[in-house]
């Protein structure tokens, strides 16, 4: 592929439901971009201490952005798009060396704080879903995107 690899950090591993899933779309998408996944496993105090958990991901996040890196925060709280108009955000958002780095935070989140740090924030509307499946459903959205961007028939 040219340019720089998209990265996508995730907090908390597919579960084996949704992990055929995950390997389906990530394969599919490799047509298009190179993708790399960095999996981070959520700490068991999370939900027992929110600030210190919002401080550590904020940290862990950070600390992998590049200097081509832009944040891309999925916020149930930001503006949710169509298909279309999500592929014509990657196409101008995305052009040359400027890379993605996709977020997806654990089940507290990303915090206030980690938010104010993302270049893009999008949603999937306003709903609470598993995240395993928002993981599978945000593969599908960028397969979708390369193919709407490309005119190829996979959207309908």
């Amino acid at each position: 592929m040219s340019g720089p690899a998209w990265r996508l950090v995730v907090t908390g591993a597919a579960r084996d439901w949704a992990a055929d899933a995950v390997s389906d779309y990530e394969g599919r998408l490799a047509r298009y971009v190179d993708l790399e996944t960095t999996v981070l496993k959520e700490p068991e105090w999370a939900e027992k201490d929110p600030a210190k958990y919002f401080r550590w991901i904020g940290e862990e996040y950070l600390g992998r952005l590049g200097k081509t890196d832009v944040a891309v925060a999925l916020d149930p709280g930001a503006p949710a798009l169509t298909s279309p108009a999500f592929a014509g955000e990657l196409r101008k958002r995305f052009a040359g060396d400027r890379r993605p780095v996709f977020w997806i935070g654990g089940s507290q989140g990303l915090g206030p704080a980690l938010l104010s740090h993302a270049s893009w924030k999008v949603s999937f509307g306003p709903m609470t879903y598993p995240h395993a499946l928002f993981r599978v459903m945000l593969l599908e959205q960028l397969y979708r995107a390369q193919t709407i961007l490309r005119g190829e028939k996979y959207h309908k």
